[in-house]
């Protein structure tokens, strides 16, 4: 990434008891962290979902939707992918489990597999070149950047004819296309893993552009992915709805301006309302009874 330092050799230590932000604060006391991985998760600002709530919620909107607009009133929507079109935190929990196992990790209990409560706690959400250093703080950043790399062409391996949309997901954009309503893809995932997930749940031709937060100046959980997602569907912010999973993407929604809406495919009712998202769904059949018929 340009402009970030790199000194390979050198690392930064985090002391026993010291407050780290975001995601480091889950790497155990102690733990090497090179300064460019520290440079990269502070430009980045985190592509996790793992930031404490507190943290997540100052920095949302003062005043966001507090509720869920007439569907037949918003004129565009944006949607993350990841867990909110699909629910694909499953098989990254798989992926993780075999790529390190095979590479001989042996952080969990001396080498056994990682169990979901492990995942949960220290990877679900985190930005890549952070797990890689709390993973393997041992290996030089090349190597822990190619674990970034093998890790998510795994993914993409055991995903392939493993997704399915979530229920209502695919009626629901139907009816928004038919309605000539415009809508995009806000992402913060690889490119590769956003075409592959669109392909497995037979969504390519309806996202023909996707908006990606390793493309924009800072990604979520700053607003500017879905800043740029308004200029594609070249709508107002509060003339649209997003629709996010995770406390950063919809931080990053409400900070932008846009009520959005939570799909509790990995966090609670509770924890997504924190963030201010004006409606929570557990899939997009709860919308489609919303919509006015005839």
């Amino acid at each position: 990434m340009p402009g970030l330092a790199k000194t390979p050799r050198a690392v930064l230590v985090a002391p026993a008891g010291a407050s780290v932000p975001g995601f480091l604060g889950q790497i155990p006391s102690r733990t090497a962290v090179k300064p460019s991985h520290l440079a990269r998760y502070l430009h980045c600002t985190t592509q996790s979902s793992r930031w404490p709530l507190a943290r997540i919620s100052a920095m949302a909107s003062a005043a966001p939707a507090t509720q869920l607009p007439p569907l037949e009133s918003v004129k565009g929507m944006l949607f993350d992918i990841d867990g909110t079109m699909t629910d694909s935190d499953p098989i990254h929990f798989m992926t993780f489990q075999e790529i390190l196992k095979e590479q001989g990790y042996r952080g969990y209990n001396d080498g056994e597999p990682i169990t979901r409560e492990f995942f949960d706690e220290h990877i679900t959400g985190g930005h890549n070149s952070i797990l890689s250093a709390f993973l393997w703080p041992e290996r030089k950043q090349a190597e822990q950047d190619k674990f970034s790399d093998d890790k998510e062409a795994r993914f993409r391996e055991l995903s392939a004819g493993n997704l399915k949309p979530l229920p209502g997901f695919m009626p629901f954009l139907d009816w928004i296309r038919t309605s000539g309503r415009p809508f995009a893809a806000v992402s913060n995932a690889p490119k590769a893993n956003c075409i592959s997930m669109l392909k497995g749940i037979g969504a390519t031709e309806y996202f023909p552009k996707i908006v990606l937060g390793e493309e924009c100046t800072r990604p979520k959980p700053f607003p500017e992915p879905y800043l740029e997602g308004l200029k594609l569907i070249n709508r107002q912010p509060h003339e649209c709805l997003a629709f996010e999973d995770s406390p950063s993407g919809a931080t990053a929604a409400i900070k932008a301006g846009i009520p959005t809406v939570a799909i509790l495919t990995s966090q609670t009712a509770e924890q997504m309302e924190s963030i201010g998202c004006c409606y929570c769904i557990k899939d997009y059949n709860e919308l489609i009874a919303l919509i006015p018929k005839g």
